[in-house]
């Protein structure tokens, strides 16, 4: 088993922020064309993600929508 674990600066970056953004399609989309195809798996190295520049925006900026998106969960949670 492969596995990889990104630690967040909390001083720079939200932690709720970073989670939306890296389960977004362009996210993923991203890994998947800088990954390594296998078989049955694909991976990718530490290298690589070290290498990889993901603009964000400012910690402000970042609380604001990890706060509007977590508000949508809640009400998706609710009607569920």
């Amino acid at each position: 088993m492969n596995l990889l674990r990104l630690q967040v600066d909390k001083t720079e970056n939200n932690p709720r922020f970073t989670y939306y953004l890296l389960n977004t399609e362009f996210f993923r989309k991203s890994v998947q064309a800088r990954s390594n195809q296998a078989v049955n798996q694909a991976s990718i190295n530490q290298t690589e993600v070290g290498n990889s520049q993901i603009a964000v925006p400012s910690a402000k900026e970042q609380q604001k929508i990890a706060h509007c998106l977590s508000s949508l969960d809640e009400v998706i949670g609710r009607a569920s």
